[in-house]
């Protein structure tokens, strides 16, 4: 019995290694991966970026890791990232699926968490002709010095300037998206900004389910709170999405929402729907 365990495991190391070795023949070299922690053990939690550093005067400046079941390559060249990213940019344009991204992007349907395709093009163009149509939609200038104004009102005393920042950065982009008329009332800019704290405290979940898939079907606190999260930033966003969309009129651009409008109504050629402005 014992001699039959130790041949099964020999077995499965050896059909491992084989089938490491096959699937990984026409990648850049790289540190040979542990079954399911891959090369996590090789890459420190708090200076990632020494470790892959040193790698380089082993594996080269063009080098594979695996996260997990996640393959990675690895960049450490100026001439190497500028021929990926600009010479051959369509080549690398594509995005991996991250588990996170049905939340955080409308089910990867924005431009951070879709991949590269015609959708995606159609709508960076949308967006940004966009925000050229929008731009002096919003007196950046005036929440600028209100803000200054809460910041002398301290009176030189110690005070944490990161919710009044939040709050002015909000107020900001409520004008412009949504116009002067439209905008935001203070509570639900308060409750976009926790969305947005709850997003950023989860992203270390997000990681460890895009290393281990299997994860997702855990029922993490922190996930549930960044679904209810996601849900409470969708309902407003689709709210205002409607009193825009039932009020438009192309000749009277009032904000950012309407830009956006008019420019998927203009260029959509029956790629994106609606709920794709939401998206952005």
């Amino acid at each position: 019995m014992i001699i039959e365990a130790i041949a099964l495991l020999f077995f499965l190391m050896a059909a491992y290694v084989v089938r490491t070795l096959w699937e990984n023949r026409n990648l850049p070299p790289g540190p040979f991966p542990l079954p399911v922690l891959g090369n996590l053990l090789s890459v420190g939690l708090k200076q990632p970026y020494r470790d892959l550093a040193n790698m380089t005067k082993k594996y080269g400046k063009l080098f594979r890791i695996q996260m997990g079941s996640r393959k990675v390559i690895v960049i450490n060249s100026y001439d190497i990232a500028r021929e990926a990213l600009v010479v051959k940019a369509e080549d690398f344009a594509g995005r991996p699926h991250h588990f996170f991204g049905s939340i955080f992007g409308r089910n990867s349907t924005d431009l951070a968490f879709q991949t590269f395709s015609q959708r995606w093009i159609t709508q960076h163009k949308i967006a940004l002709t966009a925000l050229r149509l929008a731009e002096d939609k919003a007196n950046v200038a005036s929440h600028v010095n209100e803000l200054c104004d809460k910041f002398h009102s301290t009176k030189g005393k110690p005070f944490g300037p990161q919710d009044l920042v939040f709050k002015s950065l909000g107020n900001c982009l409520s004008s412009l998206i949504f116009g002067k008329e439209n905008k935001l009332h203070d509570h639900e800019v308060d409750a976009l900004i926790e969305v947005l704290h709850v997003f950023a405290k989860s992203l270390g979940a997000a990681n460890l389910i895009d290393t281990f898939p299997i994860f997702k079907n855990i029922p993490f606190e922190i996930i549930k709170k960044a679904t209810r999260a996601g849900e409470t930033r969708d309902e407003i966003f689709e709210r205002k999405f409607k009193e825009h969309a039932s009020t438009f009129q192309s000749d009277n651009i009032r904000d950012l929402l309407d830009a956006m409008l008019k420019g998927f109504r203009q260029k959509n050629c029956g790629l994106l729907q609606e709920e794709h402005l939401i998206s952005r």
